[in-house]
């Protein structure tokens, strides 16, 4: 996303141009969006808008197959005022052109828009965006009103000091619908492991009460999959501790303590995960994950995860010379067995108990 602006699909991480159209789920509801790493391999020619920043190319609009060029128009529809008058008159030529490719009916907006505009490329420099504040230029379809519906209704409600944000409505099949669509396809990318979970067992739950609509429950089944977590009780013992080793609270050292009892199944341990991070953005914590602080979704791991079991010998020496520091926060006993059979008792740990330790080496916490 270039500074806020949603122009693609995947743009849209939160899913409000999809979920707040009731008509467009039907028309893109069968489109299987490209996982991440897959969109940086699509070649600049079968994109309608291909920006550069810093170096970096940033894909948006593909018109690769017949499918993305429907999804690719319908978001255009919406999001063309956010570009430049020449920016969108390009990017509307191409998806023009990926019309008539593909034999698809092209909208009366996009063909109006590309009149005049002959762009030998799709390639745009970010900064002929930047300073424009859009306007409104295609006509404006009537949006779901959602400010009625309860927070309990979203499967994601994040509250901050400036605002509340809520995502991915549930109270109808329909919207409930186009909420397991779009976070199984795209909105999941930008959540780490157990804010998919917490997201993914909402929206199941809910299915499973109301119903989708005919075409989602391949995505459905998706997101089951992704509720599919454990807790690993010694990287979240030792992401406690560290936090009360850091705190001079006694509140907070309570409250830490109550968490950690509470985190003792996988369902709950993702309650816990989102506790210990909203617990960790009010005292500043969260700054300190890139300098030894154990981030919350270091104890979230999935089920199926196959993980690679061979480390380096220099790393788990480098592990066993600086265990003693680590007493506090994994205990002695795992300490001590250190001191006995280091590679030994590297390898008797959990896979997230061992990234967890190499992650610290890595940073020179070790």
């Amino acid at each position: 996303m270039l500074a806020g602006k949603i122009l693609d699909f995947y743009d849209d991480v939160h899913g409000q141009y999809l979920i707040e159209d009731a008509e467009m789920l039907e028309k893109v509801g069968h489109v299987k969006a490209l996982p991440v790493e897959d969109r940086y391999e699509v070649p600049v020619e079968e994109c309608a808008l291909v920006l550069i920043k810093e170096g970096q190319m940033q894909r948006k609009f593909i018109v690769n197959s017949p499918d993305h060029t429907t999804l690719s128009q319908e978001y255009f529809v919406k999001t063309a005022g956010a570009l430049p008058p020449r920016v969108r008159g390009s990017v509307a030529y191409f998806i023009k052109r990926a019309c008539e490719k593909w034999d698809l009916e092209c909208d009366e907006f996009v063909a109006e828009t590309a009149d005049g505009h002959t762009p030998t490329s799709p390639i745009v420099i970010a900064q002929e965006l930047e300073g424009w504040k859009g306007e409104k230029v295609a006509v404006e379809k009537p949006k779901i009103d959602l400010s009625e519906v309860p927070d309990e209704e979203f499967a994601e409600v994040v509250k901050t000091a400036a605002e509340v944000r809520r995502s991915y409505p549930m109270h109808t099949p329909e919207t409930l619908s186009a909420s397991i669509y779009h976070f199984a396809s795209a909105g999941h990318e930008s959540r780490n492991l157990a804010q998919r979970a917490f997201i993914a067992d909402k929206l199941c739950k809910k299915a499973d009460e109301i119903g989708v609509i005919d075409g989602v429950n391949e995505h459905l089944e998706s997101l089951r999959a992704m509720t599919e977590y454990d807790i690993d009780d010694t990287v979240l013992r030792a992401a406690i501790q560290q936090r009360k080793m850091a705190s001079d609270d006694e509140e907070d050292r309570k409250l830490l303590d109550e968490l950690m009892e509470n985190g003792k199944t996988a369902a709950e341990g993702v309650c816990i995960s989102q506790l210990v991070s909203a617990f960790d953005e009010a005292r500043g914590f969260d700054k300190k994950y890139d300098s030894g602080m154990i981030a919350p979704s270091a104890f979230i791991v999935e089920k199926s995860a196959e993980y690679d079991s061979e480390f380096s010998p220099e790393i788990v020496l480098k592990i066993a010379s600086g265990i003693d520091g680590m007493k506090d926060i994994l205990g002695e006993d795992i300490v001590s067995k250190f001191a006995e059979d280091p590679n030994g008792t590297f390898m008797s740990l959990s896979p997230a108990a061992r990234d967890m330790l190499v992650t610290a080496a890595k940073q020179g916490v070790l």
